[in-house]
């Protein structure tokens, strides 16, 4: 069970619920630099997050770290499969879109 959550708050309440690593969603690069979110980090704590696809680019270095610590990065939403293999396994884990067809993916060159 994958459960997703918007803000710090929610995160505590689905930790002290017994949800082990709930996916915490980051909407805006800022929030990577709050202290709360690098002592859960630090910590271990946060294990999942999602992130607006838009964002990839302007938070590589960011991203690249978080994934290089074992932090498994979920964007969304892209259906430009060029961009997905662009980031795929450099600055997140995968992509979650509902409106691509899963044929476009078979038809395209594979990832560097």
């Amino acid at each position: 069970l994958l459960v997703e959550v918007f803000s710090y708050t929610d995160y505590v309440k689905a930790l002290l619920q017994g949800i082990k690593y709930p996916m915490l969603c980051f909407w805006k690069k800022e929030k990577f630099d709050r202290l709360r979110y690098k002592l859960l980090f630090a910590l271990g704590r946060i294990r999942m997050i999602t992130i607006p696809a838009k964002i990839i680019p302007g938070a590589e270095k960011e991203l690249s770290a978080l994934l290089k610590s074992g932090v498994k990065i979920f964007a969304f939403s892209s259906d430009d499969v060029p961009f997905m293999q662009k980031y795929i396994n450099k600055c997140v884990t995968g992509f979650y879109t509902d409106t691509i067809s899963p044929s476009i993916l078979q038809n395209s060159p594979p990832a560097d």
